[in-house]
């Protein structure tokens, strides 16, 4: 076969299965801390457990720390952007501790209805690969693994 139809034969499998690619909880902690421009708020790790996004930090709220937790579920892609629904907040479900939390002040982390959404193109990772989308996302292995294709 020459080089012509293993060119083809590789575009078609890059499409049909997507290339896989692992984001690190380090990752995505980087991410959101960038996001966060207010000094009250701390976000000290992520972890992904169960399918899930678990976001933990502090809020400072007049004189008195809130430690909460936040639960995300994969939801969809759109391009290289990836979307979680907020699924649970601890201590107390409130949408003005996610507005605070989740400002739209950057360019890569967003919220909005219950969603919070990042864009992954800010990874080297997946920023190298130059053509594609996001076609397949899953949590497995303590490991957001993403498959980018046509």
């Amino acid at each position: 076969m020459g080089l012509l139809g293993e060119m083809t034969r590789t575009a078609f499998k890059f499409n049909k299965n997507g290339a896989p690619i692992r984001v690190s909880k380090d990752k995505i902690l980087q991410l959101l801390q960038d996001n966060i421009k207010d000094e009250n708020i701390s976000i000290s790790a992520v972890e992904f457990h169960d399918g899930l996004l678990i976001v933990t930090g502090s809020v400072k709220k007049i004189t008195m720390t809130i430690n909460f937790s936040m639960s995300l579920v994969p939801e969809c892609t759109q391009n290289r952007i990836i979307h979680f629904r907020v699924k649970k907040v601890k201590p107390f479900h409130c949408n003005w501790l996610n507005k605070k939390l989740l400002k739209n002040k950057s360019p890569y982390v967003f919220y909005s209805n219950e969603i919070i959404s990042f864009d992954l193109n800010q990874i080297e990772k997946i920023k190298s690969v130059p053509i594609g989308n996001l076609k397949n996302i899953e949590i497995k292995d303590g490991m957001l693994i993403v498959k980018i294709g046509l």
